[in-house]
């Protein structure tokens, strides 16, 4: 407005004032400039307060008054007061649109934080109730919190989550403001949570918000905490990707020398240090490219070039955070190219020695420096037992490779390239744990107690000498009476000296409380002579929960356990148990009590007294305890300490701490008492079994273990991640190592928790908990830690069904435990409904429609028609069993498979018929459908073996009487062998034979009978079907029908499917004909006249739709 008066007025006289107003006013100004320099309403000082005030005043707006009085309303000309602030404050010049224009935060200095609050452990832990995953995409909104919400929001769900752990009923239905509501906690209002900023959301989601805000709390971001909020702005997700992968691309991928390596390193540094050099210019800057700043004050450096202009100055503390990141993993690469360089030292001293033989001799001590040693990621050499770090990828069992020798690592080629996936970081194990079962005989108390049970003693009638100790008087107050007599005496004493049993009380000389109001308890054996009178206040209850019943005792804070449980045995009188039997006594972490105070009894679970003891009463020889031994370096040994020699960590003592758990303790019971041993890791840990991987749920029992040794490492949970994982109905919350790959999820162990006895191999993965892509190869092989958290993966389970028409395997993929057989044979990929029936590859028994998927615990079948099954029958297969056993078998089975599948007892036999027990190895096949076999105890003492020379391979053999004739022998090789009884004839030792001669007649000193089934005809046709070729005997009277129906037979191809058949005649290798059924053998040769004689005809039988 000034400057727009000045340009209509024609004064001359105001030339150099238009000139200094037309200088001043285009001139712009940033809004941060105007707070750091005093200049704005954000700085006003006391007397500007009291200035305003009075200025308010003197415009309030008095309609009948001439002055204010006490209730006059405070109503002023609100217009008048800001147009003065905003002349006197803000209007010094123009305040650049680009500092308003953008999303603001408000600005609060920031607070002091506790370091030992921001950095101790506070896992969010409730149960499955409150697991259910996110659908919102927390991780956004979490990244544009500034540091202090994120750690003063994570406080406050800690405090909450401390507060549902409390909670009676379930409370994971309910959202978080309204619960807030329904507590009466001052700290904890509405307010508060919007204050930081904290979303509302539904407490069935705390354990995955807690998880999110300690992971971003977790981040080193808080380094910066003396750094300037207005250059704490965070990227975004798209611009933040894009920087991370121009890095990837530009720096980290690329193929560079340890030179170059060192050189990048190198910029990075003096980059670091040039952007903290100008830190109060960057946030004077604001919203302006960060590179852009560095160049106009003379910052020449190659990495503003990989960096761009999207990164604003208000970036600057994020854009460190992944200049530290690349700088590591630059690091990081120039070491392992200096150590694959390195040339090992030999132990040849031999100066004439060839070098190049020194460099094949492998030194016999480099296996121990090289297991024990390795770099930190500052280049300097720190221990490394192999207890304590562990690599996922090189377990415990892994083996050498093909030219290594037993007992050394293998060399790495010199120009061996990293893979494309990113290898798992080692893990820094805590502590170790090595759990083992055994037996209650290794308690200590147990034999203690034997001992004593052994010397119990009568309590003498004679007078004795007591002791009183009062803390009124100035000695103590002797009283010599009969054992029976003392307790009357006490109280008169007490009487006396007017204690108040209100207030004061009496304890033994083993420090615990005796009643005296109860006169007629049993008198403890032996019974005590030294009394004391204490305050009662000083006592602490001890409940033994026995069975059913409860035993309360007092006794003083530093009274032996053991004392007290020797007069729990007393009263009670369970000295005298069987002999097999011992009373076993457990905290409230079900851990054995062998010694120690009463007030050192664990009071982890329930903060409340009494103190609670659990008496169980358990055999010797069936009941198995778990021997949990903490092993951990010595005491001055730290988490973060080096050594500059490795035997200086070798030769640390190890402190091992020891003792007994019932096997329905919890893993969470034995970290709590581990936290008691081993103070300086008071937070808890994550337990993985070194062999397996596998990482025990806190709420498990130890039980799970059985009867095996195992060494547990224990780890800080921020290695792990929790892993949701799906079959059908059944979900479960897993924690596994950060640093697994995702194959390494499909685990037996893993599976083996839901009921599934498959192969990993037989599973496949897809990513979320809606049916999905399967994850790739490539996908599976990336670390847990690379993907979106929380990860949830649902199993499919793959079943290999082989479809014999196609010679191929059909693979369906089962997501659902109830998934039936008859579901299976009804989905999309079985071809048609020909096909009714599943059966085992291994087993080749019929699997029923009805039976679970699941329950099958195998993943092979085949698919079959109902031609190609066959049912059989075994009667008499249990005595208790009337109706005997009835299964279908593919006809492709054999004996043996009747007999794994019906658990016939090993010395008996199946009797086919009345007269022949058939090998094991005779195909079901054979025998015509229905098969009824019949159980024997005792065996046929003669063997006999048909061969059918004219087809390979063909032969049945089976055991019988050595009356049978000849002539039964043929029969039965005819039935099974599928021939036409004409067409053959049976020799015996390369010559006819009498059919009407019984076995014994043949050969009187032997069991073992050899025949030839030979064809009595002129002629043979081969007849090929798919991969199979028979021979069949024919003349040129034979109809070829007839033929062909012999192959059906042959080949268990029902007569009535002739028509979908064709069969033709192979001339040549090129050439072939088909062939009617209804013409003669002899027809045939008549076509072609130059073959006439031919006495070998060869065709082929197909489909014809193939």
């Amino acid at each position: 407005m000034v400057e727009q008066g000045l340009n209509s007025s024609e004064d001359q006289d105001m030339n150099i004032i238009k000139y200094l107003i037309g200088t001043i006013v285009p001139k712009e100004v940033s809004i941060i400039q105007v707070v750091r320099e005093g200049a704005g309403v954000l700085s006003l000082k006391d007397d500007d307060y009291a200035w305003i005030e009075k200025y308010a005043l003197a415009n309030l707006i008095l309609k009948d008054q001439d002055f204010p009085v006490p209730d006059t309303e405070l109503n002023f000309d609100y217009v008048n007061v800001q147009s003065y602030i905003i002349r006197t404050y803000l209007l010094l010049c123009h305040i650049k649109y680009q500092d308003i224009s953008q999303k603001y935060a408000c600005f609060i200095p920031r607070k002091v934080i506790n370091a030992i609050t921001a950095t101790a452990d506070g896992i969010i832990e409730l149960d499955e109730n409150y697991s259910v995953p996110l659908e919102d995409d927390w991780r956004s909104h979490l990244n544009e919190l500034p540091i202090d919400q994120l750690y003063h929001g994570y406080a406050i769900l800690r405090q909450i989550v401390s507060i549902l752990k409390n909670e009676k009923t379930d409370q994971a239905s309910k959202h978080l403001y309204t619960y807030i509501k329904t507590i009466n906690v001052k700290d904890l209002t509405a307010e508060i949570l919007t204050e930081y900023n904290i979303r509302d959301f539904q407490l069935c989601h705390m354990n995955h918000v807690g998880k999110l805000y300690r992971d971003l709390a977790g981040r080193f971001e808080h380094l910066y905490t003396d750094t300037s909020a207005l250059l704490q702005r965070p990227m975004s997700n798209q611009l933040s990707k894009e920087l991370e992968d121009s890095f990837q691309e530009k720096l980290i991928k690329k193929n560079l020398a340890v030179k170059e390596l060192e050189s990048s390193i190198s910029h990075i540094d003096e980059l670091l240090n040039d952007l903290k050099d100008i830190e109060d210019t960057l946030s004077d800057k604001g919203h302006e490219p960060l590179t852009k700043t560095c160049r106009d004050y003379l910052i020449k450096n190659s990495l503003l070039d990989i960096i761009g202009d999207k990164v604003k100055c208000e970036n600057y503390v994020y854009l460190t955070v992944h200049l530290i990141h690349v700088r590591s993993k630059l690091q990081e690469k120039t070491i392992k190219l200096e150590e694959k360089k390195t040339e090992q030292w030999t132990e040849s001293f031999d100066e004439q020695t060839d070098p190049r033989n020194q460099r094949m001799t492998r030194n016999r001590f480099r296996p121990v420096l090289e297991d024990n040693e390795e770099n930190d990621n500052r280049g300097r050499r720190r221990p490394s037992n192999p207890e304590l770090d562990l690599n996922p990828e090189l377990g415990p069992n892994s083996e050498p490779g093909p030219n290594s020798e037993p007992g050394t690592n293998p060399e790495p080629g010199p120009n061996l390239e990293p893979g494309p996936n990113p290898e798992p970081a080692p893990l820094l194990s805590l502590f170790k744990l090595n759990i083992e079962p055994t037996s209650i005989t290794s308690l200590t108390f147990v034999s203690r107690y034997e001992d004593q049970s052994k010397n119990t003693t009568a309590s003498s009638d004679k007078a004795k000498k007591f002791e009183v100790t009062d803390p009124m008087a100035a000695s103590k107050y002797n009283i010599t009476c009969k054992i029976e007599g003392f307790y009357t005496k006490l109280n008169e004493y007490i009487t006396k000296k007017k204690y108040d049993l209100q207030t004061y009380a009496v304890v033994d000389d083993k420090k615990i409380f005796i009643d005296l109001t109860q006169m007629n308890v049993r008198r403890p054996n032996p019974f005590h002579v030294a009394y004391e009178i204490v305050e009662k206040r000083l006592l602490i209850p001890t409940v033994f929960q026995y069975g059913s019943q409860q035993h309360k005792y007092f006794s003083l804070p530093d009274c032996s356990i053991l004392n007290i449980i020797d007069r729990f045995i007393d009263d009670n009188e369970l000295k005298q148990l069987s002999p097999e039997i011992r009373l076993v006594f457990y905290d409230e972490l079900w851990k054995c009590i062998e010694n120690g105070k009463v007030s050192e009894l664990p009071h982890a679970i329930n903060h409340d007294l009494p103190f609670s003891i659990f008496v169980r009463e358990e055999n010797i020889e069936n009941s198995l305890l778990y021997m949990v031994k903490l092993q951990t370096k010595g005491r001055s040994c730290s988490t973060d300490q080096y050594f500059e020699k490795v035997c200086d960590y070798l030769n640390l003592d190890q402190e091992e701490q020891k003792c007994l758990f019932h096997p329905t303790a919890k893993w969470y019971q034995v970290d709590i008492w581990r936290k008691t041993r081993l103070q300086q890791t008071d937070s808890s840990c994550a337990y993985i079994n070194r062999e397996s991987k596998v990482i025990y749920d806190k709420n498990e029992s130890i039980s799970i273990l059985e009867k095996n040794a195992v060494t547990l490492d224990a780890i800080s949970e921020d290695q792990t991640r929790t892993v949701t994982l799906c079959f059908g109905s059944n979900k479960k919350v897993i924690q596994i190592l950060s640093s697994l790959r995702m194959r390494d999820l499909l685990s037996i162990d893993i599976l083996r928790q839901f009921n599934l006895t498959v192969s990993p191999k037989d599973c496949v993965f897809t990513l979320g908990d809606i049916d999905e892509q399967e994850l790739s190869e490539e996908d599976m092989n990336k670390l847990v830690e690379e993907f979106s958290q929380p990860v949830q993966c649902r199993i499919w389970l793959k079943a290999y069904i082989h479809h014999n028409d196609i010679q191929q395997d059909i693979v369906i993929k089962v997501k659902d435990d109830t998934v039936t057989v008859n579901q299976i044979l009804h989905m999309q990929e079985i071809p048609n409904e020909t096909y009714k029936y599943l059966a085992s590859r291994d087993r080749n028994v019929v699997i029923a429609d009805d039976q679970k998927f699941i329950d099958l615990k195998e993943t092979k079948f085949i698919l079959l028609k109902e031609s190609e099954t066959c049912c059989v029958s075994i009667s008499k297969l249990k005595k208790e069993q009337e109706g005997g056993y009835s299964k279908r078998y593919s006809k492709f089975a054999a004996v043996a498979d009747v007999l794994k599948n019906s658990d016939v007892d090993a010395d008996c036999f199946l009797r086919f018929g009345d007269d022949i027990v058939p090998s094991e190895e005779t195909k079901l096949r054979l025998f015509p459908s229905p098969i009824e076999f019949h159980i024997i105890t005792d065996n046929f003492p003669a063997l006999v073996t048909v061969t059918n020379f004219e087809q390979e391979n063909c032969s049945i053999q089976f055991k019988c009487l050595k009356s049978m004739t000849v002539k039964r022998v043929f029969d039965i090789s005819c039935q099974l062998l599928k021939t036409t009884a004409s067409y053959y004839y049976l020799e015996y030792e390369a010559g006819d034979v009498d059919y009407d001669l019984p076995l014994e007649d043949l050969e009187s000193s032997s069991d073992n009978f050899h025949f030839k089934l030979a064809s009595t005809l002129d002629m043979t046709c081969s007849m090929r079907y798919k991969s199979d070729i028979f021979k069949l005997p024919c003349s040129k009277t034979t109809a070829f029908k007839d033929l062909v129906e012999e192959m059906f037979q042959k080949l268990h191809i029902p007569k009535e499917d002739i028509d979908q058949f064709q069969v033709e005649q192979i001339l040549s290798d090129n050439e072939r004909s088909d062939i009617d059924m209804d013409l003669t053998i002899d027809d045939i040769l008549e076509t072609d006249s130059d073959n006439k004689e031919t006495v070998n005809l060869q065709f082929e039988l197909k489909k014809k739709d193939e």
